[in-house]
């Protein structure tokens, strides 16, 4: 059908492309083709919500929606020691 290649885009971190940073892709503009052998009103609804967090994320500088920043384990120093 056309359009940008799945393999190219990360859908996880709000269907942003591989290739180039900070750029952001959705609905019919995504090579995919819904179940019933056309385009879905679905396809556009779902990529354009996720685009739309991943955009924002990017914008103000956070992960995108439904990830989360991995914390820092803190190591352990000894064992019970006192103080």
């Amino acid at each position: 059908s056309g359009g940008v290649d799945l393999a190219k885009v990360n859908a996880k971190k709000g269907m942003v492309s591989k290739l180039v940073p900070g750029v952001f892709f959705a609905g019919e503009v995504l090579d995919c083709d819904g179940v019933t052998g056309g385009f879905s009103f679905q396809i556009c609804w779902s990529t354009g919500y996720s685009a739309g967090g991943g955009a924002a994320a990017y914008v103000l500088g956070g992960p995108p929606e439904g990830e989360t920043k991995k914390k820092k384990k803190k190591k352990k120093v000894g064992g019970d020691e006192a103080v």
